[in-house]
């Protein structure tokens, strides 16, 4: 079996990847080992559905009324859902809450002593 250049796959290499951006191919199947942002599919060619983004569109949107988020970077324009933190609204509001918290009982701890 002929080993492929990176970029070809399939029998005899003869077959040219799609995968987007520079993301390197399986040799053999020709699917993608990661998807740039935004995209998604064995061979990285589809466009994130709305209301997912990401690498892959593995990342769903949290935005304020239902918006739909950037399939990019998953801003939203109009902010993020309630709950709901972070330039991609992907950070929880009970995991702030927690953070706060901790930090919280180590200043009181430090400024007891």
């Amino acid at each position: 079996m002929v080993e492929c250049e990176p970029g070809f796959f399939g029998l005899n290499c003869a077959e040219r990847c799609r995968c987007s951006g520079n993301a390197v191919c399986d040799p053999i199947s020709g699917r993608c080992a990661v998807c740039e942002s935004g995209f998604g599919g064995d061979s990285c060619q589809d466009e994130c559905e709305s209301g997912t983004f990401g690498s892959g569109c593995s990342k769903f949107c949290h935005c304020r009324s239902g918006e739909v988020c950037d399939r990019v970077m998953g801003e939203c324009s109009s902010g993020c859902a309630h709950h709901w933190y972070g330039t991609d609204c992907q950070t929880s509001g009970c995991f702030c809450l927690l953070v706060r918290l901790f930090f919280y009982s180590l200043l009181s701890h430090y400024s007891a002593t």
